[in-house]
């Protein structure tokens, strides 16, 4: 019997932890839109920062659910397709980190980064045992 290769597990646990984040996300949305409009602003900036916020939790999405086939189909898992998701993950972590500071979401896709990179570099290394 065939033992599964660990970079799935890897991507797997990447893709749910980005799927958690997004759901996060989603589940704030609402105290996120409340605290806008109880800060006065006006109402270009509250619709633009409502649209930047449902756009990272839909992007983590979208990621995650990338990331979840790829590792159910091994043709999904092109390495240039995980180093696109790494690259955007990673830029996720730095401004977030950047501009909100340490906190749950920060540390959470970070840990995905590197899931990911992990998960990319132990595919490279298993393909390179097989050829």
């Amino acid at each position: 019997m065939r033992m599964p290769a660990p970079w799935r597990g890897l991507l797997l646990a990447a893709a749910l932890i980005l799927a958690g984040t997004a759901i996060l996300q989603f589940t704030a949305f609402q105290r996120a839109v409340a605290a806008l409009h109880g800060a006065g602003l006006e109402e270009s900036w509250g619709a633009a920062f409502t649209g930047l916020w449902v756009m990272f939790a839909a992007h983590l999405g979208l990621i995650a659910g990338f990331l979840a086939v790829a590792a159910l189909r091994a043709r999904m898992a092109i390495d240039s397709g995980l180093l696109v998701c790494a690259l955007i993950l990673a830029a996720d972590t730095a401004l977030l980190g950047g501009f909100m500071g340490m906190f749950v979401g920060t540390l959470l896709v970070g840990i995905a980064t590197a899931l990911v990179i992990i998960a990319r570099v132990v595919r490279q290394v298993t393909l390179a045992g097989y050829s």
